[in-house]
């Protein structure tokens, strides 16, 4: 994947890849953190300079410490072990940006109570108790994040044991590293106030505990020729009502995927033109202590089509199996058909049907008059077709079921069936020429 920000990200162990650097959060990264620190206890009420938390507050006389710090009475990874209890750490942990991002990602572990700043702004504060894995948004202006020197300061105060302190931070890169193919020019932008994050399985959204808020991966796309687009998603939820995933296009809704456990692949085929993009996760509502996210990885753009030449009828599948061995085969997904499709039993039809991965489809150059009823019935994953010129009739329940997103109309058509388009993702129907249509069901 191609690092936008080298620095700043978090390295999650089995999640992050191992190219990952910068301001480690132990918990995930497995490995120890180094930050300048002061050290008091209750009872000897050491302290230091009050404005020990500002950005130019020299902290050259400070000692090293690695973190994260904990003690044995915890589960957590530590590196450092917390000296003693009714006691408070001043941390400041120094970071480098070379190129700023609009947002970044805070993740802390603390017990008990914690105040943190970056470049002097309070980020977080929480009182007199402990928080696992917390994630916060952090926008660059509000804390003055510039490219050069930045700091973190955080104030830790260990109440009775467990005491435990680890945060880092995490920048948003870019995302284009989850394309493992293309035939445009395609960058995926992470610049969402809660980015995503890279992992082994892809980019996984890390809004997961913040109500009312969205991350957003984006891109737009030129397409000069019909580019199948595809993507595999999976999308952990606790209900419909509570968080989701959806893709749109030029900020239509094309997919919507919600509930507890849900996977699967995207498809669309993007016609010539611009086309804006949008993976989005979203939480409504959350439930405490309830993972939620989604991982969209293996984004694939081609214009590869397969074309398949008949002479008679009854030769698409056949044709078919020659080409992919079987017509439930995953790469069976674009196809042209130059001849006669059709016959008597409708085989070719019913050949078509079976092509489960079937995503575009090409009829520009194939010979019928009619396109029966349930032509090309509950294929869910087709989202593109062209009709040849000649076609006169489309026939009930034609394209039901499938994810067909716009459709041209040759004039030559005179009727179309009842529900032809029901349960399709239609948004735009364009009637070619002079229209002969007289029918709709």
């Amino acid at each position: 994947m191609k690092k936008t920000f080298t620095l700043l990200l978090v390295a999650l162990v089995g999640l992050i890849s191992a190219q990952a650097a910068g301001l480690d959060y132990g918990q995930w990264s497995q490995e120890p953190w180094t930050a300048k620190y002061f050290y008091g206890t209750d009872s000897n009420g050491l302290a230091p300079d009050e404005n020990w938390f500002a950005k130019d507050f020299d902290d050259s006389e400070w000692d090293d410490i690695q973190g994260p710090i904990s003690n044995s009475s915890t589960s957590y990874y530590y590196v450092t072990e917390w000296e003693v209890s009714w006691s408070t750490y001043w941390l400041r942990r120094h970071f480098t940006v070379d190129e700023t991002a609009k947002s970044y990602l805070l993740l802390i572990t603390h017990d008990d109570g914690v105040v943190v700043y970056i470049n002097g702004q309070e980020v977080y504060n929480y009182g007199y108790a402990g928080a696992s894995h917390i994630r916060i948004a952090i926008d660059s202006e509000t804390c003055n994040i510039a490219e050069g020197d930045n700091v973190i300061a955080v104030k830790i105060h260990g109440g009775g044991s467990p005491n435990t302190i680890d945060f880092g931070l995490y920048a948003g890169e870019d995302a284009t590293g989850i394309v493992t193919e293309s035939n445009v020019d395609i960058k995926i932008d992470n610049n969402s106030l809660w980015p995503w994050l890279e992992t082994d399985d892809g980019m996984k959204s890390y809004n997961m505990g913040a109500a009312n808020t969205e991350s957003v991966l984006s891109t737009t796309v030129t397409v000069l020729t019909p580019t199948l687009l595809t993507f595999d998603y999976t999308q952990v939820g606790y209900s419909s009502s509570y968080d989701w995933f959806k893709f749109t296009i030029n900020d239509s809704q094309y997919l919507f995927v919600s509930g507890r456990s849900n996977s699967g692949k995207g498809s669309v085929v993007l016609t010539p033109g611009t086309w804006d993009l949008k993976w989005i996760a979203a939480i409504d509502q959350y439930v405490s202590g309830w993972e939620t996210y989604v991982i969209i990885s293996n984004v694939r753009l081609s214009s590869a089509v397969t074309t398949l030449t008949t002479d008679t009828y009854g030769q698409v599948g056949k044709q078919a199996i020659y080409a992919f061995d079987r017509l439930d085969n995953p790469e069976l997904n674009f196809i042209k058909i130059v001849g006669p499709v059709g016959s008597a039993e409708q085989d070719d039809w019913n050949d078509l049907r079976n092509m489960t991965y079937l995503m575009g489809l090409d009829l520009s150059e194939a010979q019928f008059d009619e396109m029966p009823n349930n032509a090309l019935e509950n294929l869910g994953y087709l989202s593109y077709v062209v009709l040849p010129d000649n076609v006169t009739s489309i026939g009930d329940y034609a394209f039901q079921g499938t994810q067909l997103f716009q459709i041209d109309i040759p004039a030559a058509v005179t009727s179309i069936g009842y529900q032809a388009f029901y349960g399709t993702k239609v948004r735009e129907v364009n009637f070619l020429g002079t229209s002969q249509l007289y029918y709709m069901g």
